[in-house]
């Protein structure tokens, strides 16, 4: 039967063909007879159609273009073949960007290589090159470029068509820096394979594992210098490639639109530095996790680095799809983690870890789904034509607004971006939906709280920045007073939550969730004060963060307690990390000099002009902040080490004598003490990375002009 498919096609074509030329023959009034002696003469054949345009490499596949270095610039050809049986008239090569919508550095040019300027002809069965020219000027601030040529030609059928190229960046370890973002990608995934591959095998070698740990994220951190060596932080969208660096695109489902779109601007590169070096500090805390059975270090470590991997995955995409995906990783990796550990109260955390995430989830891939429905037809990495897209640079160009979109009685732009909100701000997380978190912290390993209250929760503030206003600015200026209220209340509320508190790790955990009101106050300011201050946060509190769970940690692994009553005199029993637990309190509490500092005035004074009640209200929250850090810190480190705990069993193995800091811990909180001293005394540098992304950003959401917030109303009937 399959094979006499073919043949009853074509019989049923065929008398298809048939009937429909009897039908206009006798639609024209019947054949001419033979023996009429004046029959007209024989139309010749009608002309051939228009050509049929196709678009390869050299090579004959499909596209990127690779451009070669070439003079300091770079060069490179495709191929226009035609296809058809009639000539291609091509009267338009051009690169796709203009002067309100500058896609690509300048001075890259696009043209026939037989000198045919912006048009030509190809006869039928021909083909000519197309050479893509990029001449740099002496001191570039892009080292790299991504884009399209677009080609206009008589090919109705094929309309207007792209050709993908990019410029790859170029040096003595191009191997590495350009796919320096894939790299960091891959690492932590490396070491989650590892582990599953050693509990496949059976492998109980517990170093083993701790040492390709530590080995993968030294290698991460090192990425990371580079990384922070080759990015300029002047960059803006004005200079080309969306204002992004280090990019890596290509096609993974072209049915879909679905890209592996990577890349890194001035409001992420700061936090992917901050990840590779809070992921070294959690590798290093894994070696003090000792005692348990191999399958559950296994477990542990594949878990950690796939959350690793999660984090970064959602610092460095650019399509929304490979994002959400990253996310789920992140939220996955987390459940995982704390649930093989199995603390006391872990089915707990767990469970509600599951029904916020499950729920962020579910409103990140709504909102994903319909900003990809409503989206523009626009090209992909090779060229190919989409009718919708999920990369973020794309989605920023669609004028949703514009569209008169409405969804449950509501603008359409409104409920999107409530559902982006929800989405992100469970896991930042914003009061009220914080309830995950704290017991979070509590049943996590040391490592692993690092890592969350250092990294994961930034992602959240991350997310909204990337995608809510980023996508949907109008959204944004819609919600501005409203994300400063709430982040009003966050710090407010998560201070005198912690003025209750008895417990050292209680008190960390709102340590985490009340700085980000301050980030949360910074964007919703919509200026380039609160943005800067809101970036400053996010890295100010994941170092401090980190160092307090470390140190937090180390102090319940030592007494076996972390009830802050019956802990004191640690300055004269354990000065080393007394010094370094009081100055981790101090910097959380903002004091001047240290990073926390910088976290918490820049977004005040961002905000000061657009909502006064809101930051009076944080300010008030920022002094009651102030207030339960020093009385930590006074009933920890003041007075006298109770005699007490000398008999305590918890300490009998050290002769009644609390441990200080070992070898271990001290390299474990180092980078996070150096770069908390440095980023309070000399902000200056983390400005200027920052700048490009936060001007960018700035222009989104208040640009030069009335406002148009009122344009969010559905018109009636729209």
């Amino acid at each position: 039967m399959k094979r006499s498919l073919p043949l009853v096609v074509a019989l049923l074509a065929l008398g298809l063909a048939l009937l429909l030329g009897v039908r206009s023959t006798f639609a024209q009034g019947g054949p001419t007879p033979k023996h009429f002696p004046h029959a007209p003469p024989t139309p010749p054949p009608s002309p051939a159609g228009p050509g049929k345009i196709r678009l390869t490499t050299d090579d004959g596949g499909p596209g990127p273009l690779v451009l070669a270095p070439k003079n300091g610039g770079f060069l490179g050809e495709f191929v226009v073949w035609n296809d058809g049986q009639g000539p291609l008239t091509v009267s338009r090569v051009t690169t796709r960007g203009d002067d309100d919508d500058p896609r690509l550095p300048s001075r890259i040019t696009a043209r026939f290589s037989d000198g045919g300027g912006g048009g030509s002809v190809i006869q039928p069965h021909s083909s000519k090159r197309v050479t893509v020219t990029w001449t740099r000027d002496r001191e570039p601030k892009l080292h790299e470029a991504i884009g399209h040529v677009v080609l206009t030609s008589n090919d109705e059928v094929a309309g207007e068509v792209a050709f993908g190229f990019v410029a790859p960046l170029t040096g003595p370890i191009s191997f590495i820096t350009s796919h320096l973002l894939t790299w960091l990608l891959l690492l932590p995934l490396a070491g989650a394979l590892l582990a599953l591959g050693m509990h496949l095998a059976g492998d109980a070698a517990e170093d083993r594992l701790r040492r390709a740990l530590l080995g993968l994220t030294s290698l991460q951190c090192l990425l990371a210098i580079i990384l922070y060596e080759g990015f300029s932080g002047a960059v803006t969208r004005a200079d080309g490639n969306d204002g992004f660096q280090f990019i890596e695109r290509s096609v993974l489902s072209r049915s879909l639109a679905v890209e592996y779109f990577v890349g890194v601007d001035g409001t992420s590169v700061s936090l992917v530095l901050l990840t590779a070096v809070v992921g070294f500090v959690g590798a290093v805390a894994s070696y003090g996790l000792t005692g348990a059975a191999a399958g559950k270090v296994r477990a542990y470590h594949g878990f950690f680095c796939l959350l690793l991997a999660g984090v970064m995955g959602v610092f460095v995409s650019l399509d929304l799809s490979l994002l959400v995906a990253s996310w789920v990783t992140m939220l996955a990796a987390l459940y995982g983690v704390v649930r093989v550990w199995r603390g006391p109260e872990a089915s707990r955390a767990t469970r509600k870890l599951a029904a916020y995430g499950g729920a962020s989830a579910a409103l990140l891939i709504f909102a994903t789904g319909a900003l990809y429905l409503h989206s523009d037809p626009t090209f992909l990495a090779d060229g190919a034509r989409a009718q919708h897209t999920f990369a973020i640079p794309e989605l920023m160009r669609v004028a949703y607004n514009a569209k008169h979109l409405e969804l449950f009685g509501c603008a359409w732009v409104k409920v999107v971006w409530v559902a982006l909100f929800l989405g992100f701000a469970v896991v930042t997380p914003v009061v009220p939906f914080h309830g995950w978190f704290t017991d979070l912290m509590d049943e996590a390993p040391a490592p692993v709280a690092a890592v969350l209250a250092g990294v994961v929760v930034n992602a959240g503030v991350y997310g909204l920045l990337r995608v809510s206003f980023s996508v949907l600015p109008d959204g944004s200026r819609w919600a501005a007073a409203t994300i400063v209220a709430l982040g009003a209340l966050n710090v407010a509320f998560a201070a005198a939550a912690a003025l209750r508190a008895r417990r050292l790790g209680e008190i960390v955990a709102w340590a985490a969730i009340g700085p980000m009101g301050f980030s949360l106050i910074g964007l919703g300011a919509l200026t380039r004060e609160g943005a800067a201050g809101c970036l400053i946060q996010l890295v100010s509190h994941g170092l401090i963060l980190a160092l307090l769970v470390v140190l937090a940690r180390g102090l319940r692994d030592r007494t076996k307690t972390d009830e802050v009553e019956r802990l004191g005199g640690l300055a004269g029993e354990v000065p080393l990390f007394s010094a370094l637990l009081g100055g981790a309190l101090l910097a959380s509490a903002g004091l001047p000099g240290l990073s926390g500092f910088w976290g918490e005035v820049m977004p005040l004074l961002g905000a000061f002009p657009v909502g006064r009640a809101a930051v009076v209200v944080a300010a008030v929250g920022a002094g009651l902040t102030t207030a339960y850090h020093l009385r930590t810190l006074q009933r920890l480190l003041a007075g006298r080490f109770a005699e007490s705990w000398r008999r305590d069993p918890a300490l009998a193995a050290s002769g009644g004598a609390l441990p200080d800091l070992g070898a271990r811990e001290l390299a474990a909180v180092t980078p996070l003490v150096v770069f908390c001293l440095a980023l309070g005394l000399a902000p200056a540098p983390f400005f200027t990375l920052v700048q490009g992304g936060v001007s960018d950003l700035n222009q989104l959401v208040n640009p030069p002009g009335p406002d148009e917030i009122a344009l969010l109303e559905v018109p009636p009937g729209g």
